[in-house]
């Protein structure tokens, strides 16, 4: 529910159903037990269809469906305030008696795979909780922004009291819990005009991109070169590709504060086979791209299409992207299903798809194209083949089903290769290249069975 960033769920047991209910306070998770096979029989003996199964669920699926979700910036927050099964909270591990903390008592819980605290924490105290024990949960602390201190390179407060950059990690201890770091102010989502500003930012363009890259002038027709200049007036770039990833690692290094600087774009339906898509900009630079983001298993897939990217160097800006290099999560941004470690930083194309006839056309030249650099993109697709106003051409995107061949061998330098020779006992010469049938091989008489010498 965390991570999905909703407010409901529920759980089966048997013949019982538990609802749970989160709030805007993540350490408080409500709950209702219901037994519909009971709760649906009346005094008469007959059936009340109100109370079954169907009935409830049914119900309690349309107030999901009523709910919003959590917002980002509460998802981040909560993620970083919580724990995960099994490392235990302050209050959980108290009172327990010789007998609880016996290596029988614990040896089940402790057993479990993938646990990586002590047996000796995992010792609880049980407590029996009754709904009549249930009180509301103490509100989440908030932040001061007297009590911030600036350490950044952005203000922190401006003049009319708002907090405009990332404020020092504070450690709250929430209902007699251990202390816990980088909580939000506001967990309801105290950064939302910095959000919005990231979501209108224009992209920058791709000669921009390829400027940066390249270490070359501006480009005066992208709509972020106002910011660009704001550090450093000039025809040339303020910053170096090398130290935008620097900088942005920084930013991205901190949960709740870093949606400043990333926003996922899975809500809008751009999303890959390995992981999601994210807007990133560098808000005192101005600089506005995309990024490719990935889970642990799945880096090497995405270290390949950098690769594939380095091969199509002299291509980049005009056919394929433009990409600034990898960066590696310092905090991993959590999705739903796994968490995104490794970003491959990109231009933005676009999203127009072409479906008219010269789509034909381009794709032959485009094939055409990368071949000259020995890559085969594999996955020439219209969902990867898109209009770009810039430059205005198709560019092709996607390319972590390439495959890299290795580089042409030159006319004179296979002339002398082919000149070799290698004498055997009977003198009979075999020249390299040609292929010959062996007499004897297994299976020799079958497709496919020929050897080169």
């Amino acid at each position: 529910m965390i991570r999905l960033g909703s407010s409901y769920g529920y759980l089966t047991a048997g013949k019982s159903l538990i609802f749970l209910h989160v709030g805007d306070d993540p350490t408080a998770l409500y709950y209702h037990m219901a037994q519909p096979e009971s709760d649906a029989e009346r005094e008469d003996g007959t059936v009340d269809p109100f109370y079954t199964a169907v009935a409830q669920l049914a119900a309690f699926c349309l107030q999901t469906c009523r709910c919003s979700g959590k917002s980002n910036e509460w998802r981040e927050a909560a993620i970083s305030l919580l724990n995960e099964w099994p490392e235990p909270y302050a209050e959980m591990c108290g009172g327990t008696t010789e007998e609880e903390a016996s290596p029988e008592s614990t040896r089940s819980v402790s057993s479990y795979a993938g646990s990586i605290v002590a047996a000796q924490k995992l010792t609880v105290e049980l407590r029996q909780t009754t709904r009549a024990s249930c009180k509301n949960s103490e509100p989440l602390p908030k932040i001061d922004a007297s009590d911030t201190s600036s350490g950044d390179d952005e203000p922190l407060v401006d003049e009319s009291g708002r907090i405009q950059g990332p404020r020092p990690s504070l450690q709250v201890s929430a209902r007699g819990s251990k202390k816990r770091k980088d909580m939000t102010p506001g967990i309801d989502g105290s950064t939302g005009s910095e959000a919005s500003e990231l979501e209108t930012r224009p992209y920058c363009t791709q000669s921009c991109l390829l400027g940066l890259k390249r270490d070359g002038l501006l480009d005066e027709k992208c709509p972020n070169v106002a910011l660009h200049r704001r550090a450093q007036s000039g025809l040339s770039h303020p910053i170096s590709a090398t130290r935008l990833r620097e900088l942005l690692c920084k930013k991205l290094a901190r949960p709740v504060y870093r949606l400043r600087y990333l926003k996922p774009l899975d809500g809008d339906g751009k999303y890959g086979d390995t992981g999601a898509l994210f807007k990133l900009t560098l808000g005192c630079y101005g600089y506005t791209f995309v990024g490719k983001g990935t889970f642990a298993a799945a880096v090497t897939r995405l270290q390949h299409e950098a690769n594939v990217y380095s091969r199509l160097e002299p291509l980049q800006g005009h056919f394929v992207p433009v990409c600034l290099g990898s960066i590696d999560l310092e905090t991993p941004y959590p999705l739903v299903l796994a968490d995104i470690v490794h970003i491959l930083l990109m231009s933005w194309v676009g999203d127009t798809m072409v479906t008219n006839d010269s789509i034909l056309e381009e794709e032959t030249r485009l094939r055409e194209l990368l071949h000259k650099q020995g890559v085969v993109h594999n996955d020439m697709r219209q969902a990867n083949l898109l209009w770009n106003d810039e430059r205005d051409r198709i560019m092709l995107i996607d390319f972590n089903l390439a495959n890299l061949l290795r580089p042409a061998r030159h006319k004179q330098v296979s002339k002398l290769t082919g000149k070799r020779k290698r004498h055997g006992r009977d003198s009979e010469t075999y020249h390299y290249g040609r292929s010959r049938h062996l007499e004897g091989f297994e299976g020799h008489d079958r497709p496919g069975c020929t050897v080169s010498l």
